[in-house]
């Protein structure tokens, strides 16, 4: 499941930037520009809401830009919709695999300190990532606007993956 959160950068490029999401209090990150602010954001939203998940803890619906808080003591540089990738609960699947392979990813995950189940889900998200459209992928090439390729694509956690 996805969800869109509010976040709210403040700060300058002298003092650096942190964020914060009104619907998620405690929530909060930082960094010396803006951007690599909202990426920490992005990341520090979806450890939040894993830790909710994990607790129990009911999700907050996102509230709408037209009631998102606004306080005149802090100096905003910048309102921004951070899309998150919300966990949900782990499912029991049955696959069939190489017997060879299989032993492979057993010993692949034992060096890593994992289990089979979480190297495959973390393989999995990996290659998901690794196949994400670039911007010249995308259309963005051809004119279209960031809002239009995110249209195309709304379920992606990050948009676009860094050329090789």
């Amino acid at each position: 499941m996805v969800r869109n959160y509010w976040a709210i950068v403040e700060g300058d490029d002298t003092t650096g930037y942190s964020v914060f999401f009104p619907d998620l209090p405690g929530c909060v990150s930082a960094g010396d520009t803006i951007e690599q602010t909202l990426t920490r954001a992005a990341e520090a939203a979806a450890f939040h809401l894993e830790g909710m998940v994990e607790d129990g803890e009911a999700l907050p619906e996102p509230c709408p830009l037209a009631d998102l808080p606004r306080d005149k003591k802090i100096r905003e540089a910048a309102v921004s919709l951070v899309t998150v990738s919300v966990p949900g609960k782990a499912v029991r699947v049955q696959v069939t695999i190489d017997e060879g392979l299989l032993q492979e990813i057993d010993r692949a995950a034992s060096a890593a300190g994992s289990n089979r189940s979480a190297f495959l889900a973390q393989a999995a998200r990996d290659a998901i990532m690794t196949n994400l459209p670039t911007q010249e992928d995308s259309g963005a090439h051809r004119g279209l606007s960031e809002e239009a390729v995110r249209f195309v694509y709304p379920k992606r956690k990050m948009l676009f993956r860094k050329k090789p």
